[in-house]
């Protein structure tokens, strides 16, 4: 079985493709058609879509017609998951950071862990004994902080970030 899942972020869409349990392939898009290239090319059976940047039912919808079998639409107040989401307010929960919980308990099972997500935001969560998720802290990624530093400054330039980052 082959599956696509896909993150659509405020900035880029990442993407992963599995093979049954396998990772085999994760890049990062920036637009439909790149993705709807990856879809041809990969031919996944199953697609899941998670996204931080509004709804997924034009991306669920568009899917629909390359892909034979179901298209997922995480979201964290109503998808079923294997963990428990011990989120005060699961229905302003970020799909993100949900499903980084689900992949840390995966990863790490019965183990408390701590996720790091650095990106437009900067994300620190924790899965309880590798079953619950308890929520962090979100707070401006990088660029946001060089942005309000020059902006809300007198004297400090704008910084660009660094090629790596």
């Amino acid at each position: 079985m082959r599956t696509l899942t896909l993150d659509i972020g405020n900035t880029t869409v990442k993407y992963g493709c599995f093979e049954d349990d396998v990772l085999r392939e994760t890049a990062i898009a920036q637009t439909k058609e790149q993705v709807g290239e990856v879809v041809q090319r990969w031919k996944p059976t199953h697609v899941i879509l998670a996204s931080v940047a509004g709804p997924t039912d034009t991306w669920a919808a568009d899917l629909c017609a390359q892909v034979p079998g179901r298209i997922v639409e995480f979201k964290p107040a109503s998808t079923p998951l294997p963990i428990r989401n011990g989120y005060a307010t699961p229905q302003t929960l970020g799909a993100d950071r949900l499903a980084a919980a689900v992949g840390a308990a995966w990863l790490r099972p019965g183990r408390d862990t701590l996720i790091i997500d650095a990106g437009t935001a900067i994300k620190c969560d924790w899965v309880e004994g590798g079953h619950t998720f308890r929520g962090g802290s979100i707070a401006p990624g990088l660029r946001l902080r060089f942005q309000a530093l020059h902006t809300f400054t007198g004297r400090l330039p704008l910084l660009e970030m660094p090629p790596t980052c």
